[in-house]
């Protein structure tokens, strides 16, 4: 009956370890107090910074290892922390757009299975953040937001993020099984381009310099106007990466 239940209630509260409550309240707030954290920021201002006049690498670790001990945190909350974070930048792009500008930014995600899985998950918040993303990238092109997704797998992403990329770069690792099978139809089902990826070599097995090989689609050379895939080295970073772009003696 409704009068058991407050009395259940009222006891719990009466015999409840306050400390322990207490400390559990802590955590929570903990995630709003920006004072006495060392580099801690509001959202907003972090969002405010990168769309500023002077252009910032700004680089967002969301790794519970780097999350302090009193502190709640969890997947849900990491969750909705990227999509507030997204709809905030997406806001300050629209609004830079009708004031005849662009945010000429770039949003590079890591691990983009994660946060866009091709199967419908349970998690409300998860799925929130990939319709999030998906929208982003279909809407955002023209305020001069891009978009960058890595991942080390194709048939773990979205096909509805994958659709509006423009350009590809394929390293190695997705000549078999269902990976293939997604490379082949990005690729338009040219066999021979696909073979000559399958004979990519693992970077790690060498035993002299390392080689990183990729197959390039896309609007990312002159030479891609024909829509063939274009195969490269890439250089060796930092070093040679240096040296080539930026003409320094390394």
């Amino acid at each position: 009956t409704g009068k058991d239940v407050r009395q259940r209630v009222q006891n719990n509260y009466r015999n409840a370890d306050k400390n322990k409550y207490y400390e559990i309240w802590k955590s929570v707030t903990n995630l709003f107090r920006y004072e006495g954290k060392e580099n801690a920021i509001n959202m907003h201002d972090l969002v405010k910074k990168i769309s500023g006049d002077s252009k910032k690498l700004i680089v967002i670790n969301l790794s519970e290892t780097e999350i302090p001990q009193d502190t709640l945190w969890n997947d849900s909350i990491k969750h909705i922390v990227i999509g507030e974070f997204i709809n905030l930048i997406t806001k300050e792009a629209e609004l830079r757009f009708k004031n005849n500008e662009l945010l000429n930014s770039l949003i590079i995600i890591d691990e983009a299975h994660r946060l866009a899985p091709r199967e419908r998950s349970d998690n409300e918040d998860l799925e929130n953040v990939k319709e999030i993303l998906i929208d982003g990238i279909r809407t955002t092109r023209k305020y001069g937001l891009g978009w960058m997704f890595i991942s080390q797998t194709l048939s773990s992403l979205d096909r509805r993020i994958i659709e509006q990329l423009r350009i590809y770069l394929f390293g190695y690792g997705l000549g078999w099984g269902v990976e293939r099978q997604a490379l082949r139809e990005i690729i338009g089902g040219a066999e021979d381009a696909l073979r000559l990826y399958q004979m990519f070599r693992d970077p790690q097995s060498g035993i002299g310099t390392k080689q990183y090989p990729f197959m390039s689609i896309g609007p990312i050379s002159p030479l891609s106007f024909s829509g063939t895939p274009l195969f490269f080295n890439a250089l060796n970073y930092p070093d040679d990466f240096m040296r080539v772009n930026f003409k320094l003696n390394i």
